[in-house]
């Protein structure tokens, strides 16, 4: 399990620099420039690293970001699809999986199909988002598996090498 949580600590901050860009461009966008360009960086980073924190500051303070209840819905859900697909992209690889699990000598049990994928990437996500909540299901289930493992019938175990 150490090294699964390692993997995906390696994971995580692998891909804070793609997201960085997208979320920027995802931002721009969605506001329509109404966003100050200096604060944009600012608001990508919080985006990425605690969004349900920043719904609750935009609907206690409506200015907080500059942008609208509406503006930060459609940018927190497009940062989640980018961040789904780009780790959904490197399961689906040749490699089938992603760097962080390749630097610790992990793979899947079983083939990754682009349905369980995408879903094992999702509930991944939405654990960091949720503040690891969904990790309870580790304590409760026998063979330490984590609800992705549980809803895709499919776990990470140790590759032979």
């Amino acid at each position: 399990m150490l090294r699964r949580i390692i993997a995906a600590v390696i994971d995580f901050f692998l891909s804070v620099i793609p997201l960085f860009i997208i979320s920027n461009i995802i931002i721009n966008n969605v506001t329509n420039k109404s966003v100050n360009p200096q604060a944009t960086p600012y608001i990508a980073f919080q985006l990425i690293l605690s969004p349900i924190e920043n719904i609750q500051k935009v609907i206690e303070n409506p200015y907080t970001f500059s942008l609208n209840i509406e503006e930060l819905l459609i940018s927190v859900l497009l940062v989640f699809l980018s961040e789904v697909i780009l780790y959904s992209l490197f399961d689906l690889s040749p490699m089938k999986k992603t760097i962080g699990k390749a630097m610790m000598n992990l793979k899947y049990e079983h083939k990754l199909t682009v349905w369980d994928a995408m879903l094992r990437n999702a509930i991944k996500v939405l654990t960091r988002y949720l503040f690891g909540i969904p990790l309870i299901f580790v304590l409760f289930s026998k063979k330490r598996y984590l609800l992705q493992d549980i809803l895709t019938d499919n776990t990470v175990i140790a590759s032979e090498q």
